[in-house]
């Protein structure tokens, strides 16, 4: 089934006490990284050592960020995971128990995963705030660690 709104269909509108706190409906998505993990092996820490590697994955980090910035979550959840911009959801408790400030996590929380990297071989992990269209970065996986990427 599509998540995308079909031609016809009402749309939810949001109650005043919401709009108070997030004005804009279907707004793009907004990005804050004041919640990403000390954890050096899952910040960009780990390139310290490689500043070259650290610099090119920062420019294909950009472009995950512009795209996520053009686009909305209903847009977002309709792409394919392995598509730029297109997200995997997982919950908290397949993740490495790693500390995120600010945050407390249950286990069955969500994590929207996006890959981003020229082979898409990056991952940035984040929580949707549940009241607006922020996303709040929480980590990075540079080399399958973070969670069992299975298959």
């Amino acid at each position: 089934m599509s998540r995308l709104k079909r031609e016809g269909q009402t749309q939810n509108k949001l109650s005043k006490t919401l709009l108070k706190i997030c004005p804009v409906e279907n707004s793009h998505i907004m990005m804050s990284f004041a919640n990403v993990t000390h954890n050096k092996h899952y910040n960009f820490k780990y390139f310290a050592k490689n500043f070259r590697l650290n610099l090119t994955t920062r420019e294909e980090l950009d472009k995950l960020l512009v795209e996520l910035s053009s686009i909305n979550w209903q847009v977002a959840l309709s792409r394919r995971k392995n598509e730029l911009g297109g997200v995997e959801l997982l919950t908290w408790d397949t993740m490495k128990n790693i500390a995120i400030p600010g945050v407390i996590m249950s286990p069955d929380s969500k994590v929207h995963v996006f890959r981003f990297g020229k082979s898409l071989e990056y991952r940035l992990c984040g929580i949707k705030d549940s009241t607006c269209h922020n996303l709040k970065i929480i980590a990075y996986d540079f080399d399958y660690t973070l969670y069992n990427h299975g298959s």
